[in-house]
C-alpha cells in the first residue's frame, strides 16, 4: 500500500512529539551552534546530529529575533533519508521541502517554520500530482505556501498553492497553472496579495491567482 501525504505527515509530527528515552542529542547550546542548513538576517535554521535507537538521525532548530534560545521544529527518522531544502523566507515564516527517501519511495511534504514561536506546519503532495521534483517554495503573509513543480510526463511544469487553514495549519496543494516552453526560474516565484507570480529563462513573466472560487486547483 502506498504511502500517502497524511501518512507521511503523522510519522514527522509523531517523531517531532516522541519521547527522548532512547534518543541521543546534545542540545544546542546558543543560536551559534550545530550547522547552518538556511540564513537569512537574524533568521538562522540549524542541525544537529544524534541518534535514535543507535541510529544516526538529525534535529532542526529555528532561531530568529523573537527566537533567542534554539526551538526544535524537526526530527528525522532512523532508516530513512529526509532533507529539508528551498529554504524560502517570507514575512514571519520560513518555508521549506521536506524530501523522504527510503527503498524506492520518493515523497516530498511542503513545510513552514513560524520564526515568532518555532511552530511547524506541513502538507503532502496529492498523489495525483506527485512525481516531478518540488523546485521552490515560497510562503505568503497568511501561511499558504506557492510552489513549483518540475516538468511532469506533458512537458509542462507546474506552479500551485496550499492554502492556510482555519486552525494554522496547511491546506491541500493544488496544481493551479501549466508552464509549457521555457523553464520557470525558481527564485522567481513570488507571491502577494494572492497573486503568484513567475519569471522563465526567457524572460517572460506570468501570474495566476493563488486560489479559485471554488478552492479547486487545475
Amino acid at each position: 500500500m502506498p504511502i500517502t501525504g497524511s501518512t507521511l505527515i503523522a510519522i514527522a509530527v509523531s517523531l517531532a512529539a516522541a519521547s527522548t528515552a532512547h534518543a541521543g542529542f546534545e542540545p544546542p547550546r546558543d543560536c551559534g551552534s550545530g550547522t547552518t542548513i538556511f540564513r537569512d538576517g537574524p533568521v538562522r535554521l540549524l542541525r544537529i546530529a544524534g541518534t535514535i535507537d543507535g541510529e544516526q538521525a538529525w534535529r532542526h532548530y529555528v532561531c530568529s529575533a523573537r527566537i533567542r534560545t534554539p526551538e526544535r521544529f524537526n526530527q528525522t527518522s532512523p532508516g530513512t533519508d529526509e532533507q529539508l531544502s528551498a529554504f524560502r523566507r517570507g514575512g514571519p515564516r520560513v518555508a521549506f521541502v521536506d524530501t523522504l527517501t527510503g527503498g524506492e519511495s520518493f515523497d516530498q511534504l511542503l513545510g513552514t517554520v513560524d520564526l515568532r514561536s518555532g511552530r511547524r506546519r506541513l502538507t503532502g503532495i496529492r498523489a495525483r500530482d506527485e512525481g516531478p521534483t518540488v523546485l521552490a517554495v515560497v510562503p505568503d503573509r497568511r501561511g499558504g505556501v506557492a510552489y513549483l513543480q518540475d516538468r511532469f510526463d506533458d512537458g509542462a511544469q507546474r506552479i500551485g498553492y496550499a492554502p492556510a487553514r482555519p486552525d494554522g495549519g496547511l491546506g491541500v496543494p493544488r496544481p493551479r497553472v501549466r508552464i509549457t516552453g521555457s523553464r520557470v526560474v525558481p527564485g522567481s516565484l513570488g507571491i502577494s496579495a494572492g497573486t503568484i507570480t513567475w519569471t522563465t529563462a526567457a524572460g517572460e513573466r506570468g501570474s495566476v491567482p493563488a486560489r479559485t472560487s471554488s478552492g479547486r486547483g487545475l
